[in-house]
């Protein structure tokens, strides 16, 4: 039976598109997350928050904790680099993923998934499929368009067993 695990420390590595819109969702939900960037985004981040802006011209700024590399212990490590950037984030990440952590990749690419298995215990890579029009419009902003979706579920009967639903 699976269990429902909670995340209280939540790291998401890659924060344009997909990672800067789940995590600002994270965030808005109450859930203390950090955000790596970098380059002109860490800098806008860092001065203005995150602003997510839609199709109807709404704008909501979140003030989030952008940093350049990850501080201490994540329960939940989201992976949101491009797939070419896979292997440079787990050198970056493979230190700081808790001793009851998961680690959900939000990227496109075939092989990820077993990039990360290969450095973190299979169990504890969870998959996911986003189904989204987002887009870093300017560093700082991510626009997107309705119902972003996304969806999470254990890629083996591994990870089945030890994830269970998510919640943040």
């Amino acid at each position: 039976m699976a269990t429902l695990q909670s995340y209280n420390r939540i790291l998401v590595f890659g924060a344009g598109a997909v990672g800067g819109y789940f995590g600002s969702q994270l965030a808005a939900a109450g859930c203390n997350v950090d955000f790596v960037a970098r380059g002109a985004r860490l800098a806008a981040y860092q001065a203005r928050g995150l602003t997510l802006s839609n199709d109807d011209g709404e704008l909501v700024n979140f003030k989030i904790k952008a940093i350049a590399a990850p501080e201490g212990l994540y329960d939940l490590i989201i992976i949101s680099v491009k797939a070419k950037d896979t292997k440079d984030a787990i050198k970056a990440c493979r230190k700081h993923l808790s001793s009851h952590g998961a680690v959900l990749p939000l990227q496109n690419g075939v092989d990820n998934t077993q990039l990360l298995e290969a450095t973190f215990d299979s169990s504890r890579v969870v998959g996911a499929v986003v189904r989204s029009g987002i887009s870093v419009p300017e560093p700082g902003v991510v626009h997107y368009k309705p119902n972003p979706r996304i969806t999470i579920g254990g890629i083996n009967e591994r990870s089945r067993r030890h994830e269970g639903p998510l919640r943040a």
